[in-house]
């Protein structure tokens, strides 16, 4: 009686947990490859490097580096940490068509 009982509790918890969503995977992936931690604040007044999350109208995950303190050259990468821009105005052009959704990582 036990086990069921046990059996019964452990399906309940798993069943009512939320799925990853492909977002979710990419940002875990990313985050680990850049060695940075999950963000679910604001980073003003931090000199921090932080991660900025962007899709498109497809679903697509984007991501580009900032620090308040310092100039970065503009970089948008992908889920696997790929450069997607040759330069900063071919990266403006691509940003344009994107979404912000936030900050998802700090150093």
């Amino acid at each position: 009686m036990k086990n069921l009982i046990f059996l019964l509790l452990a399906f309940a918890i798993f069943s009512c947990s939320k799925p990853e969503s492909e977002s979710d995977i990419c940002i875990d992936n990313i985050l680990e490859i850049r060695g940075m931690e999950h963000y679910y604040g604001e980073m003003s007044g931090e000199c921090k490097t932080y991660l900025r999350w962007f899709t498109d109208e497809d679903g697509g995950n984007f991501f580009m580096m900032d620090n308040p303190c310092a100039d970065f050259a503009l970089h948008l990468l992908d889920c696997d940490n790929v450069n997607l821009c040759t330069d900063s105005f071919d990266c403006q052009e691509i940003m344009a068509d994107l979404t912000p959704q936030g900050i998802v990582g700090r150093e």
